[in-house]
């Protein structure tokens, strides 16, 4: 991403899902990434809520179905934190009756599987959209 004067700016970005085998597909997957974004891959939204308090990022991309805190629960508490920051939804599960919850929280509601260029794109989008409106 650029910050309009056409430098690349390295954006940090947060993603949570409870399985491992998912935040390892997700790191092969934007492998590509690696030079423009830094990435944080945790296990746990109790885990995210403790990076959030202390270090700002562009954009958090959540499961929805977590052990513990679910994932509109956790962009409710990002948007409290970092009002700033994207929230996406990366899920395979989303009840009828949370959506209209999570469009309010969520930028952007994606399904799994998900293709890495779709994710990129809806990423940045989201970050580009938080930061012309701030």
């Amino acid at each position: 991403m650029t910050d309009g004067s056409n430098i690349e700016v390295r954006v940090e970005i947060l993603f949570v899902d409870d399985e491992p085998s998912v935040l390892a597909g997700l790191r092969r997957t934007l492998r590509s990434m690696r030079e423009h974004w830094n990435m944080t891959f945790v296990e746990s939204p109790a885990e995210a809520l403790r990076l959030l308090v202390d270090k700002p990022f562009d954009a958090i991309v959540s499961d929805y179905r977590m052990h513990g805190i679910n994932g509109g629960d956790l962009l409710t508490l990002t948007r409290r934190e970092q009002p700033k920051a994207a929230r996406l939804i990366l899920s395979g599960q989303v009840e009828a009756d949370d959506i209209q919850s999570l469009l309010t929280l969520a930028h952007y509601c994606l399904t799994k599987p998900c293709g890495g260029d779709e994710l990129i794109a809806a990423v940045e989008d989201a970050i580009r959209t938080q930061r012309a409106s701030s």
